[in-house]
């Protein structure tokens, strides 16, 4: 239930963020990401046995020796779920960590003329 209400609220930020500018957007877009990374967190056992379903498909359509191939795939959805929520969380942080720091900015100097050297 809370995974299904992150990721409610992960689209409906989604759509403040779209229609939001400048550091607004790149703040709300931060929050997006955590919580649509929250939403996988919370709904990756529903997530594996989907995944292991689908799997199973082609796998319980084919000769005998599939079928056990296909239970195992379902009553091992449990270990699925672990690696699933956490291969999420290394691919989506480094952007929008790296949109938080400020940009390093030159400005020439007011004078219009050469900035003195720091040496004299």
């Amino acid at each position: 239930m809370l995974g299904v209400a992150a990721l409610v609220d992960g689209i409906v930020m989604t759509g403040v963020a779209a229609s939001a500018s400048g550091d607004d957007a790149a703040n709300a877009a931060l929050g997006v990401v955590m919580l649509f990374m929250l939403a996988v967190d919370l709904l990756g056992p529903l997530i594996a046995r989907l995944c292991a379903w689908l799997i199973g498909l082609p796998l319980r359509a084919g000769p005998a020796p599939a079928h056990p191939a296909s239970a195992n795939s379902r009553a091992n959805a449990r270990r699925l779920a672990s690696a699933i929520t956490r291969s999420c969380w290394p691919w989506p942080s480094p952007r929008p960590w790296s949109s938080c720091t400020p940009a390093r900015t030159t400005r020439a100097p007011a004078s219009g003329g050469r900035a003195s050297s720091p040496t004299r």
